[in-house]
């Protein structure tokens, strides 16, 4: 019988301790890969997204310039023919049921998602 020792064979494979050791190294090695490549993506995404939110957000601001504009125009225009206050009541009364309306139906509208399916 030859001894296990001089066997070449048992020298060339690796033990269950030395696999697992590599298993767990490359499990690493790919996570950090993963990580990294999604941080990238994220950075290229972001450069896309943070120009197109600011877009979104100077059109969300001049619009709500242009209403402000449009109430006061408004007022301006009726002050000559019912005076400043009552200009100033009515278009301000006026824009709060504009805004209570437009508010219920949103709300009518949201409520609707945790209907079921058969219900909408």
């Amino acid at each position: 019988m030859t001894d296990p020792a001089a066997d070449p064979q048992k020298d060339e494979q690796p033990g269950l301790r030395a696999l697992l050791g590599q298993l767990a190294d490359d499990t690493s090695a790919f996570a950090k890969a993963e990580i990294d490549l999604l941080k990238q993506e994220a950075g290229e995404r972001a450069s896309y997204i943070v120009p197109g939110l600011a877009m979104i957000g100077v059109g969300v601001a001049i619009a709500l310039a242009v209403i402000v504009a449009a109430f006061v125009g408004i007022m301006l225009w009726l002050t000559p023919l019912i005076g400043a206050g009552w200009s100033a009541l009515g278009v301000a009364s006026g824009g709060l049921l504009l805004s209570a309306a437009l508010f219920k139906l949103g709300a009518i509208k949201f409520r609707k998602i945790f209907k079921p399916r058969e219900e909408r």
